[in-house]
């Protein structure tokens, strides 16, 4: 249920990003993501009153957990955004069990569940539908986005089993604080991309938007970056890694739906034959 309700509140967070994405640099973007979440933390932290950073290794795996999970994994996965959008990208989430399930059996010695590859073979289909996809104008650059979901995916399961990892390092620790360390990593790994890559500055974007947009980006972020990270962290901790994963491919599923209130319109043909397949596949894998 905890894991649930991390999904949904990302996916909240999904469509403001993919909604501001389009007028805002997606670097900035992430950026201004991750300073926000960090702040947050920090009020939390002081509102709690006390500080465990672990031992040197949960903080670095901590902390590699969020520089490729929440930081080059979004670079990705917002980039896919913008030419799939969040329902079309998300649903490629649904190999992400796959790769935790082959991550753990390497780094955790969890067993393997092979049985559940005839769900993998379902999300491939959906991809292959997927990427006949010839609404809104996106289909030249559909394998584009594809492979930027991929990247961001694996990136985001490999992070799942490090932070898995330093949870069992450091059991003392809590969601805020080990979630403050991720989120320092995901910042760390912004600044780099924002520092050598041309993109606007800082505070410019976020005043020329509307007072109602500044609201709708920080409650977005808010959801997405804080609420789904405490969420998903307590999940992470008392649950299976594979198994959690595989409650959040639930994502594709509220993602849709938001943007299809958004868009009011119905969805295509395709959309509709994919997520036949995924929900498949969804049902196999669980």
């Amino acid at each position: 249920m905890i894991a649930l309700a991390s999904t949904f509140s990302f996916a909240i967070g999904a469509h403001a990003f993919f909604t501001f994405g389009r007028k805002l640099n997606y670097v900035w973007l992430g950026l201004f993501k991750s300073l926000l979440a960090f702040v947050t933390f920090l009020i939390l932290l002081m509102f709690k009153g006390s500080l465990n950073l672990g031992d040197y290794n949960s903080f670095i795996q901590f902390f590699l957990s969020g520089f490729l999970g929440l930081g080059l994994a979004d670079l990705f996965i917002l980039k896919a955004f913008l030419i799939l959008r969040p329902g079309r990208t998300l649903i490629l989430t649904g190999f992400q069990p796959l790769f935790v399930g082959i991550f753990s059996f390497i780094l955790l010695g969890h067993s393997f569940a092979w049985e559940k590859l005839y769900g993998i073979l379902c999300f491939i289909l959906c991809t292959v539908i997927l990427g006949q996809e010839k609404s809104n104008g996106i289909n030249k650059d559909t394998y584009k986005g594809i492979a930027y979901s991929l990247i961001g995916v694996i990136l985001n399961s490999f992070s799942c089993v490090l932070t898995r990892l330093a949870c069992d390092q450091s059991p003392m620790m809590d969601s805020i604080e080990g979630n403050l360390i991720r989120i320092f990593g995901a910042l760390v790994c912004f600044i780099l991309f924002y520092r050598f890559l041309e993109t606007p500055k800082l505070i410019k974007p976020f005043k020329l938007l509307k007072s109602k947009d500044k609201l709708y980006l920080i409650i977005g972020t808010l959801f997405a970056a804080v609420i789904s990270l405490i969420l998903y962290m307590i999940a992470i901790k008392e649950g299976d890694p594979t198994t959690i994963t595989a409650i959040g491919i639930t994502l594709p599923l509220f993602s849709y739906i938001f943007e299809i209130i958004s868009d009011k319109k119905g969805p295509s043909k395709t959309m509709v034959l994919s997520f036949a397949s995924f929900i498949l596949g969804a049902f196999l894998i669980l």
